[in-house]
Formats: C-alpha cells, sequence, structure tokens
C-alpha cells in the first residue's frame, strides 16, 4: 500500500479515541454501505481506532511531544506509519475475529484516515492564517435596507428599494477593488515560517544540509514570496485608492441622491423630533444600547480602531450629534455609514478571495517534492483579478515569477494594469 502526503502541514490532534479526529473518523467508516450489519462491525471499527491512536501516540513520542491531550504531529511521520498500520489491521481482525476485512477495504480505510487528516489539516491551517470569511453583498444589502426601513422615518415619501439600490450599487463599485492590506500578515508570517524551517527540508530527506542551508534558500524562489507579496500588495492598494477620497466620493453622491430623490433630505431616524427639543451634545448616547443594535441589524462588524460599525453611526444619538454638533446632515450621515460599510466589505471579500486563492499556490509549493530542492521558478495560474495586479506587479522585479504566464506577460510587455482605478458609479 502506499500513501503519499498531499501536504506537509502540521496536525493538531487530541489523542483521545473521543477526540473530534477520531470520533469523526468512527462516524465515517460506520457509514459505509457496503455493511449492512453495522452493528457487527463497530467493535472491530471500534479496534482500528484504538489501534490509530496508540499509533498517532508513537508519533508524538518521536517528535518529543506528549501522548496525551491536543498534540501537534507533522502529518508526514503519520503518513509513514500508515502503511504498515493498515496492513497490519487487517492480519489482526482476519485473526482474531470471523468478520473478512479484506485487504481493499483496509484501503479504503485507509482513504478514509488520510482525507480526513487532509482535511482537518487544511482546516487549521486556514484558521492560522486568518483567511476571512467571505460575506454575501446581496445578504448584507438586504439587512442594511430592512435595518434603516425599521429605524428611520420618511420612506412614505421615498421608493425604497430604488433608493438603497443606487447608494449601494454606487458604492460598491466605487469600493471594488479596495483590500486589507493588514489581512495579509498572518498568512504572509505562517508561509514565511514554514519555507525557512530546516526540519521540513529535512522530513523529505533533501540531501540539502543544515551546514549549506542558508546558502541554499537564497536560490529559492518560494522562500522569497511571502515578502514580495508583502510589499506589492500595499503598493497596489495604495495605487488602487490614490484617487479615493471619503469626503468628496459621499458629498457627490449625496448631491446625487438629492436630485433623484427630492426628499430623501427629510430622513431621520425614529424618535428624531423628541430628542432635538431638549438637545444638549451626547444626549442618548450613554442610553444607547449598542449589543441590542447590533443583534437586530445582523450584518458584519464594519467598525474600525477610527470608526464605529455601521448599527452605530445610523443610529438616533449618533445622527443627532453628527447633524448639530458636526454640521453633517442625516442623509450625510447615512450614505456615508453605507459607504464605509460598502468598503469594509468590498476589503473583507476580496482579501478572502486573495488570500483563499494565495493559499492554493502556497499549497502547491508545499507538497514534499518542493523541498526536495530549490524552486528556481514560479508557476500558477491566478482568476482572482487582483492577484493577477498583484502578481504582475511581482514579476515585473523578478524574471523567474510567472514568466510563462502569458496574460501576465501581456501587462508586463504593455506595462499596464488593468484594474480601471478611475472609473466613476454608474447610474440607474
Amino acid at each position: 500500500m502506499s500513501l503519499l502526503p498531499k501536504t506537509k502541514k502540521p496536525i493538531i490532534l487530541e489523542l483521545s479515541k473521543e477526540g473530534a479526529f477520531f470520533s469523526r473518523l468512527k462516524e465515517i467508516l460506520l457509514e459505509e454501505k457496503e455493511f449492512k450489519d453495522g452493528h457487527k462491525i463497530a467493535p472491530y471499527i471500534d479496534m482500528v481506532i484504538n489501534s490509530l491512536v496508540k499509533t498517532f501516540k508513537n508519533v508524538a513520542k518521536e517528535q518529543g511531544q506528549p501522548e496525551s491531550g491536543e498534540v501537534k504531529i507533522k502529518i508526514l511521520k503519520v503518513f509513514t506509519s500508515l502503511p504498515q498500520f493498515f496492513d497490519k489491521m487487517v492480519e489482526d481482525i482476519e485473526y482474531k475475529s470471523d468478520y473478512n476485512i479484506t485487504k481493499r477495504t483496509a484501503r479504503r480505510y485507509a482513504d478514509f484516515t488520510t482525507d480526513l487528516l487532509h482535511e482537518v489539516a487544511d482546516k487549521q491551517a486556514k484558521e492560522k492564517m486568518n483567511i476571512p470569511k467571505f460575506i454575501d453583498p446581496e445578504k448584507e444589502f438586504n439587512l442594511i435596507k430592512n435595518y434603516i426601513i425599521q429605524t428611520w422615518n420618511g420612506f412614505n415619501k421615498v421608493e425604497s428599494d430604488s433608493f438603497f439600490e443606487y447608494i449601494w450599487s454606487s458604492c460598491m463599485q466605487q469600493t471594488q477593488s479596495n483590500f486589507n492590506e493588514y489581512g495579509f500578515t498572518d498568512f504572509i508570517k505562517t508561509w514565511d515560517e514554514e519555507r525557512k524551517d530546516y526540519d521540513n527540508w529535512k522530513d523529505v530527506e533533501s540531501p540539502i544540509t543544515k551546514a549549506n542551508f542558508i546558502n541554499e534558500l537564497s536560490k529559492d524562489e518560494v522562500v522569497k514570496l511571502p515578502a514580495q507579496i508583502l510589499i506589492k500588495q500595499m503598493h497596489l492598494r495604495n495605487m488602487l485608492n490614490k484617487n479615493l477620497r471619503y469626503d468628496d466620493v459621499v458629498e457627490e453622491l449625496v448631491s446625487e441622491v438629492k436630485a433623484m430623490f427630492p426628499d430623501a433630505s427629510k430622513l431621520r431616524p425614529k424618535g428624531w423630533n423628541a430628542l432635538k427639543k431638549t438637545y444638549n451634545d451626547f444626549d442618548g448616547m450613554e442610553e444607547f444600547d449598542s449589543e441590542k443594535a447590533k443583534k437586530e441589524f445582523g450584518g458584519m462588524n464594519s467598525g474600525t480602531a477610527g470608526s464605529y460599525p455601521f448599527e452605530i453611526r445610523v443610529s438616533l444619538p449618533y445622527v443627532m450629534y453628527d447633524h448639530i454638533s458636526g454640521s453633517e446632515k442625516a442623509l450625510n450621515v447615512l450614505v456615508g455609514a453605507i459607504y464605509a460599510h460598502a468598503y469594509a466589505l468590498n476589503a473583507n471579500n476580496n482579501t478572502s478571495e486573495m488570500l483563499t486563492e494565495l493559499s492554493k499556490l502556497k499549497d502547491k509549493y508545499d507538497q514534499p517534492e518542493y523541498y526536495k530542492t530549490p524552486v528556481t521558478e514560479i508557476d500558477f495560474e491566478f482568476k482572482v483579478p487582483l492577484n493577477q495586479e498583484l502578481f504582475y506587479m511581482i514579476a515585473k522585479d523578478n524574471p523567474n515569477v510567472l514568466k510563462n504566464n502569458p496574460q501576465i506577460q501581456h501587462m508586463i510587455k504593455y506595462d499596464t494594469i488593468e484594474i480601471d482605478h478611475n472609473r466613476k458609479h454608474n447610474k440607474f
């Protein structure tokens, strides 16, 4: 039996048959459709699980890890033990019982185990790299629209669907190339540390010795990528956003909204008149229940270190303060809050898509064969436009990156970045 790992990722497991990994593996094995009398096979699956736990404990012991609780195990070490384990398992079960477990079935058990190992390792790796979850823009739009209609007055004279669709689509298009440059930090750090860890090379019996490891790494294009990505993604973001001025964009959009929806200027949060009668600065803020508002809104948290999230920005006490003390009219506050939310949503989703695709690039070069000798050329097909722009900037400076990629080479030849960062939003 030959089992080859698809990844070199470590995996954190609870070394107990009641642990999450082994409990899930038992469920998978018991779901096998060929076993009509599952109750009979159950004791032998318990035997398999018990033996597996023991095998993993031995691997942990070899790596100097504790043999109980949660331990970090390198998958390569696990895979060196699995073939012998499953072959021996067949012999043990056939010897100890009258139930016929064939080598074919044992191999399927091995496949289920390795697939689950990869699934768990991939999940843990993504959590470590802190890749944000993609958020459905349509769902977010509906949450914004419903929340404002419930908490503001004036929509009896303003056609709400057209009003929100115009603002939302304008904001989403204006900010469509935004991404979070700080969202790359954990991903870059993880990749950089793993590639520079000599043990990862030693584990696959690389001919590179520790004595000449640093010298060999200087020839490795993969080890250079994390720093190149970190630098160029900041340059890319600055370039795409250089003409994006929050105040100017919001002011222009408010003017357009007023022209299309004349009564929009009369929109106010509910309770406006009562609060305004006796208003002093900051009235209502202390009593405002931000947790309740967050729950009622139900959307993403678009707040930052320097600004409130959407549901607070559009709340009565905060709009009133901006309207009176900050000379920011209620409609401007509302449009600005929607714009800021779209900005944050695009940043989240673009970063999610970029890092998800970059993690596939990382996975490609995490294969054991790419840890034998330095990689001298990077080859990958990008589908996410912002990654194409990012690697155009990298490949311009490094001829060993994507030199056979026709799209990137076309961009280099004509020295053009293909995202139109001076675009205007479309009018309905």
